[in-house]
């Protein structure tokens, strides 16, 4: 499954005048993704491209706009991930959405003539100057040094699993997180695996908790966006963005503020839709599990309620595209996993929360 050339010709037609590489190219951009799903359909492509062009630009300042002319133009597509990875590295505040703008920009590339990659590449800067976050949501390349230069010479040799990483939850202080996660880590870990693994993890935070800012939301991105391009970086370049996505998921763990689940309806019979249009995270979550038994069912159901958020407000719609293109990032065209059926269903249901009409 991949991007076909008309929707990312049409996804650059888009964006390519736009000030920078923010939210709305994200949104644009996924759509595009999206539209190589077997289970879509142009019609449907072409309206979700109708909504996220209408959606408004992401606030830029000035300085830094250029600063991306001294790079050396890559020649592939591996030259740019690496390029932009090592960027992201340094400028570390936002890195799972940063990643996900990395990974479409990846995927678009092929599709760029000369000039227009010149552009993309221009606004993808511009982008990641603007991010910000709080201190202590994110690790910098210098903390993960320090903290190395630290770290016990014992390795564990077994393969890293959900529940061993998930160790690093277990405690308050960044460094001793970091060590968990270190300790499992090596020269020929397997980090799309990893990856994956920590957007299971954040996933999890999802099922427990709501996500009302969206900064798990944004680790997932991150997460599963470094699945998908951490082959085409170097190893060092791959392990440090993975410690730096795990650093974020730890500090929504802990730091975030969410706000854990009440329970919902429990009507077993109220179907992924009814749960959905009334906010119910947990039977959302409970309707999701049982669709996602059947992959054809459940890409259609989902596809119709990513339709439903079309006349909602920008924020929703953003918050519900996200949703859809993690799972679908995560699962392929295939049956979706128990966990990220349910991650879905409870992700959408806090879009419709964001909805004006449900917030009077």
């Amino acid at each position: 499954m991949g991007m076909r050339h008309t929707d990312a010709r049409e996804a650059l037609g888009a964006f390519l005048d736009s000030k920078s590489f923010g939210s709305r190219a994200l949104a644009l951009s996924q759509v595009a993704w999206l539209g190589g799903h077997p289970q879509s359909n142009p019609d449907q492509t072409k309206h979700w491209f109708s909504i996220t062009q209408a959606l408004p630009e992401d606030e830029v300042c000035s300085d830094g706009s250029d600063a991306s002319s001294g790079l050396s133009m890559p020649e592939d597509a591996a030259g740019l991930a690496a390029q932009c990875c090592e960027l992201v590295i340094d400028r570390p505040s936002q890195a799972g959405v940063v990643l996900a703008r990395t990974a479409a920009l990846v995927d678009l590339w092929p599709h760029a003539s000369r000039a227009e990659r010149v552009q993309l590449r221009r606004l993808w800067y511009r982008g990641l100057c603007q991010c910000s976050a709080p201190d202590g949501s994110y690790a910098t390349r210098r903390e993960l040094r320090e903290w190395q230069s630290r770290l016990p010479t014992i390795h564990d040799d077994d393969t890293p699993t959900p529940n061993v990483l998930a160790g690093m939850f277990e405690t308050t202080d960044p460094e001793r997180a970091y060590h968990t996660l270190a300790a499992q880590l090596g020269p020929h870990s397997d980090v799309p695996r990893l990856a994956a693994i920590m957007g299971g993890l954040a996933a999890r935070l999802v099922l427990h908790n709501f996500d009302r800012h969206g900064v798990v939301q944004n680790a997932m991105l991150g997460a599963t966006a470094l699945s998908r391009i951490s082959g085409q970086v170097p190893m060092g370049t791959a392990l440090t963005l993975l410690c730096q996505i795990a650093h974020r998921v730890w500090w929504c763990h802990h730091h975030a503020g969410l706000k854990a689940l009440e329970p919902g309806n429990q009507d077993r019979e109220l179907s992924l839709c009814e749960a959905v249009q009334s906010a119910d995270y947990t039977a959302a979550q409970r309707a999701a599990r049982l669709l996602a038994a059947d992959p054809a069912a459940w890409w259609s159901k989902v596809f119709v309620l990513l339709d439903s958020f079309a006349a909602t407000d920008s924020k929703a719609w953003i918050r519900a595209l996200n949703a859809v293109v993690i799972a679908c990032q995560r699962g392929g065209d295939q049956a979706v996993a128990p966990d990220d059926a349910a991650a879905l269903g409870a992700s959408l249901a806090a879009a419709t929360w964001l909805t004006p009409s449900h917030q009077h």
